[in-house]
C-alpha cells in the first residue's frame, strides 16, 4: 500500500536509484568541505544524508565520482537530509 501511495504522489520526471555511497560537498568556492552519504540518485537529482544539513548553502558541489564534481540545489530539507536538483 505505502509503494502505491508513494508512486502517486512522487513527482520526480526520472526514475531514482537506492545507493549508498560516501562522497563529499563543496562549498564556498570549495573553501569548505563536508563529508555525505548519498543515497539516492538520477540523472536530475538525488537524495543526501550530510553530516549537517544546517551548515548547507542552498547552492554547492556535490562530488558524484571522483574528479565529477555537480552543481547542487537544494530543493527540500529535513534534519538528516537533504534533497537536491543537479544544475550541471
Amino acid at each position: 500500500m505505502f509503494a502505491i501511495r508513494r508512486h502517486l504522489f512522487d513527482r520526480r520526471k526520472e526514475n531514482r536509484f537506492t545507493i549508498s555511497k560516501g562522497s563529499k560537498i563543496f562549498f564556498r568556492n570549495g573553501s569548505c568541505q563536508m563529508g555525505c552519504t548519498i543515497i539516492e540518485i538520477s540523472s536530475s537529482g538525488a537524495r543526501l544524508v550530510p553530516a549537517d544539513t544546517t551548515l548547507l548553502p542552498n547552492e554547492f558541489d556535490l562530488m558524484v565520482s571522483p574528479g565529477t564534481r555537480v552543481k547542487c540545489e537544494a530543493v527540500h530539507r529535513s534534519a538528516t537530509e537533504i534533497g537536491v536538483r543537479f544544475l550541471s
